[in-house]
């Protein structure tokens, strides 16, 4: 079975929804369009080779992760 090759159309899907969407999300949606599936890994690696940064979503941890009662 051949490997899906990362191609235009895919750089361009990424580049278009890289600040509202995850990796997870980013390979679900190229899969989508394209047919092509990646994993997530890859498309983690095109980002980077990109310069796009990964969407920080994680709104209601924070608060917790720095509320320390034992401190």
């Amino acid at each position: 079975m051949a490997r899906p090759r990362w191609d235009q159309r895919c750089t361009e899907i990424l580049t278009r929804n890289a600040a509202t969407h995850t990796n997870v999300e980013m390979a679900t949606l190229i899969a989508t369009e394209t047919g092509r599936r990646f994993r997530v890994s890859t498309v983690s690696e095109h980002r980077c080779a990109l310069g796009l940064e990964c969407p920080r979503r994680n709104g209601w941890t924070g608060p917790l992760r720095r509320w320390r009662p034992w401190q």
